[in-house]
Order: structure tokens, then C-alpha cells, then sequence
């Protein structure tokens, strides 16, 4: 597996982990803004509104990037991490609160919820 092999699953762990968050709390919303909230150590009483999109897209920004060299200092830093970036991971999570999967497990949920309120 080697070494670059443990942080890519490394990495991949914190984004299963992030994706359990917002399936525990039941709001994606809820759990990028806290995930940049925590990054940015911006307190919600401090800061109730926060736009969690400007700092998504940071990511595209990079990725849009044509010139590689400008981008090749971030992509070596990501992989050679334990942890994705912060606003790779709150696109990851934007990304699964659209999936497929997501709708199925809520919708799965709220059926559970309906039948066991009956």
C-alpha cells in the first residue's frame, strides 16, 4: 500500500466520516457550515450568516486553474495530507447531499419515522 496509498485512505476516511455527520444530523447545510465554521474558527453566535459557497469555491477555482504550476503546490500538499482540504471536503459534502444515495437513505428514514410515529 506504501505510504501515499495510507493518506489517500486516510483522507477518504474523514470525507465517510463528514458524510456520517450530516446523515446524524440530518442537514447537509448544517454540516458544511461546520465544517468551515470550525476551519475558520468562526463562532455561530459570532457569525450567523456564513456563506459556505464562496469558500467552495475555492476548490473550483483551483481545479479551473490552466496553468499548472500554479496549481501543482496544492495538489502535492492534498496528497501528501492525512486530512482533505477543508473546501474539498465541503464540496464532497455538497456533492453527496445531491447523490442518489443521500435522497434514497433520508427517504428510507422518513419512511422509518413515519411507521414508528403510527
Amino acid at each position: 500500500m506504501g505510504l501515499h496509498g495510507l493518506l489517500y485512505w486516510s483522507r477518504q476516511a474523514e470525507q465517510s466520516a463528514d458524510r456520517v455527520g450530516v446523515l446524524a444530523i440530518g442537514n447537509s447545510d448544517a454540516g458544511r457550515s461546520a465544517l468551515v465554521r470550525l476551519v475558520l474558527g468562526i463562532s455561530y453566535y459570532a457569525q450567523p450568516e456564513l456563506d459556505v459557497s464562496a469558500f467552495v469555491d475555492q476548490k473550483a477555482a483551483i481545479e479551473a486553474d490552466a496553468f499548472l504550476l500554479r496549481r501543482l503546490p496544492v495538489l502535492v500538499r492534498e496528497a501528501t495530507s492525512t486530512h482533505p482540504f477543508p473546501a474539498t471536503r465541503a464540496a464532497a459534502l455538497a456533492e453527496f447531499r445531491d447523490s442518489a444515495l443521500y435522497a434514497q437513505i433520508r427517504a428510507r428514514r422518513q419512511k422509518t419515522q413515519s411507521c414508528s410515529s403510527t
